[in-house]
Protein backbone atom coordinates (compact mmCIF):
# COMPACT_ATOMS: atom_id res chain seq x y z
CA UNK A 1 0.00 0.00 0.00
CA UNK A 2 1.11 3.51 -0.64
CA UNK A 3 2.12 5.79 2.19
CA UNK A 4 -0.89 8.00 1.51
CA UNK A 5 -3.24 5.04 2.06
CA UNK A 6 -1.47 4.03 5.26
CA UNK A 7 -1.61 7.56 6.68
CA UNK A 8 -5.29 8.09 5.90
CA UNK A 9 -7.36 8.28 9.07
CA UNK A 10 -10.52 6.47 7.97
CA UNK A 11 -13.33 5.55 10.34
CA UNK A 12 -15.83 3.87 8.00
CA UNK A 13 -13.67 2.17 5.38
CA UNK A 14 -10.30 0.68 4.70
CA UNK A 15 -8.16 1.17 1.61
CA UNK A 16 -7.67 -1.64 -0.92
CA UNK A 17 -5.32 -1.90 -3.88
CA UNK A 18 -7.94 -3.29 -6.29
CA UNK A 19 -11.47 -4.70 -6.46
CA UNK A 20 -12.08 -8.45 -6.08
CA UNK A 21 -13.17 -10.40 -9.14
CA UNK A 22 -16.83 -11.42 -9.28
CA UNK A 23 -17.28 -15.15 -9.18
CA UNK A 24 -20.73 -15.37 -10.80
CA UNK A 25 -23.09 -13.45 -13.00
CA UNK A 26 -25.73 -11.60 -10.99
CA UNK A 27 -29.32 -12.58 -11.63
CA UNK A 28 -31.73 -10.71 -9.44
CA UNK A 29 -34.73 -12.11 -7.67
CA UNK A 30 -36.87 -9.69 -9.67
CA UNK A 31 -35.52 -10.93 -13.00
CA UNK A 32 -36.89 -14.35 -12.05
CA UNK A 33 -40.36 -12.83 -11.61
CA UNK A 34 -40.07 -11.12 -15.00
CA UNK A 35 -38.96 -14.41 -16.60
CA UNK A 36 -41.93 -16.25 -15.12
CA UNK A 37 -44.38 -13.60 -16.36
CA UNK A 38 -42.94 -13.59 -19.89
CA UNK A 39 -43.00 -17.41 -20.08
CA UNK A 40 -46.55 -17.59 -18.72
CA UNK A 41 -48.03 -15.72 -21.66
CA UNK A 42 -50.49 -13.97 -19.33
CA UNK A 43 -51.77 -10.48 -20.09
CA UNK A 44 -52.15 -9.55 -16.38
CA UNK A 45 -50.71 -11.08 -13.22
CA UNK A 46 -50.67 -10.21 -9.54
CA UNK A 47 -47.30 -10.67 -7.86
CA UNK A 48 -47.49 -12.76 -4.68
CA UNK A 49 -46.62 -11.12 -1.35
CA UNK A 50 -42.84 -11.30 -1.08
CA UNK A 51 -42.57 -10.11 2.51
CA UNK A 52 -41.23 -6.80 1.23
CA UNK A 53 -42.83 -3.40 0.91
CA UNK A 54 -44.83 -3.11 -2.31
CA UNK A 55 -42.86 -0.05 -3.41
CA UNK A 56 -39.62 -2.05 -3.07
CA UNK A 57 -40.99 -4.89 -5.21
CA UNK A 58 -42.29 -2.45 -7.83
CA UNK A 59 -38.93 -0.68 -7.99
CA UNK A 60 -37.04 -3.98 -8.32
CA UNK A 61 -39.31 -5.16 -11.12
CA UNK A 62 -39.02 -1.85 -12.98
CA UNK A 63 -35.24 -2.04 -12.73
CA UNK A 64 -35.22 -5.63 -14.01
CA UNK A 65 -37.40 -4.62 -16.99
CA UNK A 66 -35.21 -1.60 -17.71
CA UNK A 67 -32.02 -3.67 -17.47
CA UNK A 68 -33.34 -6.06 -20.10
CA UNK A 69 -34.80 -3.35 -22.30
CA UNK A 70 -38.34 -4.76 -22.02
CA UNK A 71 -40.85 -2.03 -22.79
CA UNK A 72 -43.85 -4.26 -23.44
CA UNK A 73 -44.50 -4.93 -19.73
CA UNK A 74 -45.72 -2.39 -17.19
CA UNK A 75 -45.52 -2.60 -13.39
CA UNK A 76 -48.58 -1.25 -11.56
CA UNK A 77 -49.15 -0.74 -7.83
CA UNK A 78 -52.82 -0.72 -6.84
CA UNK A 79 -53.83 -0.70 -3.16
CA UNK A 80 -50.52 -2.10 -1.88
CA UNK A 81 -50.53 -4.91 -4.43
CA UNK A 82 -48.18 -5.23 -7.41
CA UNK A 83 -49.42 -6.23 -10.86
CA UNK A 84 -47.65 -6.91 -14.13
CA UNK A 85 -49.40 -5.92 -17.35
CA UNK A 86 -48.41 -6.91 -20.87
CA UNK A 87 -48.88 -3.96 -23.21
CA UNK A 88 -50.18 -4.24 -26.76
Amino acid sequence: MTEQMEKANLRFMKPVESLPIRMRERHSFYEGIVDEFVESGLKYAMVNDMGKKPITVAYGLRRALEKRGIKSIKVCQIKNQIYLKKLG
